[in-house]
């Protein structure tokens, strides 16, 4: 488990364990863990999203966390609403929501597929 706490980055809006579902969620939000699963192609609602350990769940290859990331960081610096309410980017700078979508990815983003060969 997870002990120690992300940085300024996200203000996860994700953390509020009493809710049940990602439709419970900020709009946002919602869709940012929409996109994380359509990534690996899980279903959304198949997901327990209250569960300490949920991004356990799968994995994903370094291409899918990076195309995940890339998809993240555009979506926080093109929308405003998403990024002042799942971010702490309030302004409209490039490298800080690209730095904020890889912390969520660090975070929160599936478990990485072991190398080839290792």
């Amino acid at each position: 488990m997870k002990t120690v706490k992300p940085t300024t980055a996200i203000a996860l809006s994700i953390r509020n364990k009493d809710l049940l579902g990602v439709t419970q969620y900020n709009p946002a939000m919602r869709k940012v863990l929409r996109k994380l699963c359509a990534v690996v192609k899980v279903d959304p609602n198949a997901v327990k999203f209250n569960s300490d350990d949920w991004y356990r769940e799968h994995t994903w290859t370094q291409a899918q966390e990076q195309r995940f990331v890339a998809w993240m960081a555009n979506y926080l610096y093109t929308d405003t609403k998403a990024r002042r309410e799942i971010s702490t980017v309030w302004t409209k700078d490039k490298k800080r929501c690209q730095d904020a979508a890889r912390e969520f990815a660090l975070w929160y983003g599936w478990k990485s597929e072991p190398k080839a060969g290792a």
